[in-house]
């Protein structure tokens, strides 16, 4: 049966261009972030359908300032999430925390905010990404990573287990000083690479995760740690490619092995590459290869584009293993090897996600071109067709084993 997606939503943008980080997901899935040059807005999913609504950003309101780049902070259950925007004013940077009303969307064009602190930048972001990492005493930094030419910082909240259990949050926005940052990112605190990309990845049982970096230099660091307290920490293995150019994007896509036995199992380290230059790569199984032997492949056609601007991992036919999507200069998302499934839209494409954003349990695909965000679901027959299947399997299964 052929795998089909409808387009369900076209949104132009509100204000502005978009760029590679266009599309940023929050894990709680209660919207999405959607950033153009000029404004950044909410996509959702409500009782009147999809939707997508303006932040209220006040300096943004005159028009004069530019958005940099917009990250979520995603804190605990007990706590608001907020939004970090970077934007520019003439040559003075900032960055501001908001915190969003979700009362206000669905009542209006635009999304209430309150801001809950401004920050000034020494320089502009070249990405932003949510964070959260376990510190010493039982502090947890849930905030924002600022990525910029060769330093990272970190703003957001400090929380204490201990006090937040008995006392409640009312800690404020904060930027980590040079020793906090070393105290919650060791690994990150010398890193002086100008990163493009980033992609995290938590295994399924949240015992361990990976962290990739996309360098303006073609690098690609791919760190691996445990969980600890909810968060991804070191010690780190890492791992370093290098690529031909600058990097647009990463996709990791981990698979777990088991061994003949069935005993063990293990994870084995998956990532896609895609570069500014028009290639897409993939790595597999990083961590048990050396640096001459790296399993690397250049995926079919993907040189044959000007640019590849997004690269993600997807289980496009819900068959339980991941598909490759580019987004390209021309026009074109593409499922890799099978041309087939190719999709056109309008304008070339800046950024690519994958999630289930209207809640009911099958992810859509979003794409951000130059034209506007699309929305398309998986065809009703299709997935009802694969649920079947899969009863039946484990009908099948339950009466063996009895």
């Amino acid at each position: 049966m052929s795998m089909h997606f409808h387009q369900r939503r076209f949104f132009a943008y509100l204000s502005g261009a978009p760029n590679l980080h266009t599309l940023s997901s929050v894990s709680s899935h209660s919207h999405t972030l959607v950033t153009t040059d000029r404004c950044v807005s909410l996509l959702s999913y409500g009782d009147s359908g999809y939707s997508l609504h303006k932040l209220e950003v006040d300096a943004l309101r005159t028009g004069k300032a530019d958005v940099v780049a917009a990250a979520a902070i995603e804190r605990p259950e007990t706590c608001q999430s907020r939004v970090a925007v970077a934007y520019a004013v003439g040559d003075a940077l900032f960055l501001q925390v908001l915190a969003h009303h979700h009362g206000s969307i669905g009542n209006g064009d635009d999304a209430e905010a309150s801001g809950c602190g401004t920050f000034q930048l020494e320089a502009a972001p070249t990405c932003m990404f949510s964070a959260q990492a376990a510190g010493p005493n039982g502090d947890v930094f849930y905030g924002v990573m600022v990525c910029c030419t060769d330093s990272m910082l970190a703003f957001g909240y400090i929380e204490n287990e201990k006090e937040a259990s008995t006392t409640g949050s009312a800690t404020v926005c904060t930027r980590l000083n040079n020793d906090q940052f070393a105290a919650f990112f060791p690994e990150l605190s010398t890193f002086t690479y100008t990163i493009l990309a980033v992609d995290i990845y938590t295994s399924p049982g949240k015992d361990q995760g990976w962290v990739a970096f996309g360098c303006a230099d073609g690098l690609v660091r791919v760190f691996h740690g445990s969980m600890r307290r909810g968060c991804l920490g070191g010690p780190f293995q890492t791992k370093d490619l290098q690529l031909n150019g600058p990097v647009t994007g990463v996709a990791l896509f981990p698979k777990q092995k088991t061994a003949p036995n069935n005993s063990t199992s293990t994870w084995c380290c998956n990532l896609l590459v895609t570069c500014a230059i028009g290639q897409a790569v993939v790595y597999e199984d990083l961590y048990n290869t050396s640096t001459e032997d790296e399993n690397s492949e250049v995926l079919v056609d993907s040189d044959t584009f000007d640019s590849i601007f997004a690269g993600i991992t997807a289980d496009i036919d819900l068959d339980g293993e991941v598909e490759l999507l580019l987004g390209t200069d021309s026009q074109k998302w593409q499922r890799l090897s099978r041309s087939q499934w190719d999709l056109e839209t309008f304008g070339a494409i800046y950024s690519l996600l994958w999630r289930d954003i209207n809640h009911d349990g099958v992810p859509e695909l979003l794409i951000a071109s130059s034209t506007g965000i699309y929305v398309y679901e998986a065809d009703p027959a299709f997935v009802i067709n694969k649920v079947e299947h899969v009863l039946a399997a484990l009908h099948t299964s339950s009466t063996t084993t009895k």
